[in-house]
């Protein structure tokens, strides 16, 4: 599987966007993923809107931290 997205800052404060790349999940499993998700609503609405989104998909997978890139660390 092979995917193409633009250009991504993958830490807050970035000055540039750094090359990247992804893999399924499938492909390579890893314990400590992240989801993002890009809106115009408003991010701290979404918040436990994506949360319970991801709790309904599999009930088994632990949501440890949730909030902006912004105040992401």
């Amino acid at each position: 599987m092979v995917g193409v997205v633009g250009d991504v800052k993958d830490k807050p404060g970035s000055p540039a966007a750094e090359p990247g790349f992804w893999w399924p999940h499938a492909q390579a499993p890893y314990h400590d993923m992240a989801l993002v998700v890009r809106s115009s609503a408003d991010p701290q609405g979404l918040t436990d809107a994506v949360r319970n989104e991801v709790q309904r998909l599999n009930p088994g997978l632990a949501v440890a931290h949730a909030g902006t890139i912004t105040n992401w660390k």
